[in-house]
């Protein structure tokens, strides 16, 4: 399946956001993620189906002082 994440095309096996974030190796805490302009709750992202064509953002959390 072909998707977008932010900008990037990519190609993937994976059927759901839980998934994605596991195999692109990010920390589920400290991130967000947006479909098609949307929030998808954190809760959410096991149920999350992916599907051709998605574009997702991830939106990295940084601490600062």
């Amino acid at each position: 399946m072909k998707i977008t994440i932010n900008g990037e095309p990519l190609e993937t096996g994976v059927s759901n956001l839980k998934d994605l974030v596991e195999a692109l190796g990010f920390e589920a805490n400290k991130i967000a993620l947006e479909v098609g302009g949307e929030l998808v709750a954190r809760a959410n992202w096991g149920e999350f189906a992916l599907y051709e064509g998605a574009k997702i953002e991830i939106v990295r959390f940084v601490g600062g002082g």
